[in-house]
């Protein structure tokens, strides 16, 4: 388990140490891919979200919506930013530092790690936070949709939760395409590069 600290970063380019870089490393530079692959799956999202909730209200006899529960899941969602933060340092390396804490700049939270790891890890670390989304709304799909109180709050949670990983999985779809196999990758002030060992 790597070591966690807590430290707020007054602006995006805030220094947080940087390990030495391979002479032979590839620097990746982002392109239009990354953009598209975030309002796809945004797009996807919200569309599978408003059709499972206006389903399980048709298919039960139109119920109405808990909507102040729906508000309540919401806020509940954007508040799990720590615990999506930690998911994706967990499984960083034993002997590495995690630093979580809040953007001020972007008004959000951020998980940083200086060491490089296998594109198998980065992959892992960037879909562990789709998990906050899928049980909930898993969960949603299973209960009686007549329990206003809980199908609100899951389903105002998992939509948010999955919203949230929109840039993960444009990275994940990113590393996929662009980092051959056995190459490992590893942050470097603002950018990704590349290397096998």
């Amino acid at each position: 388990m790597p070591k966690f600290v807590w430290r707020n970063l007054k602006e995006d380019d805030e220094k947080l140490g940087y390990e030495d870089i391979p002479h032979h490393a590839i620097q990746l530079e982002k392109s239009s891919l990354h953009k598209n692959v975030q309002i796809i799956y945004f797009l996807v999202i919200v569309g599978i979200s408003f059709v499972s909730l206006y389903l399980t209200r048709s298919i039960n006899g139109h119920i109405q919506i808990g909507r102040p529960f729906i508000i309540l899941g919401i806020i509940l969602g954007i508040l799990s930013g720590l615990p999506h933060e930690i998911l994706h340092g967990i499984v960083m390396p034993s002997d590495s530092i995690v630093y979580i804490g809040m953007n001020q700049n972007r008004i959000g939270m951020y998980e940083y790690c200086a060491k490089a790891t296998s594109k198998g890890v980065f992959v892992l670390s960037s879909l562990l936070p789709t998990l906050l989304g899928i049980i909930p709304f898993v969960a949603f799909l299973c209960i009686d949709p007549r329990n206003l109180i809980l199908s609100g709050i899951l389903w105002g949670f998992s939509t948010v939760a999955l919203i949230s990983v929109c840039q993960d999985v444009a990275d994940i779809v990113f590393m996929l395409v662009h980092v051959p196999k056995n190459n490992y990758i590893q942050p470097a002030n603002g950018f990704y590069v590349y290397f096998k060992k």
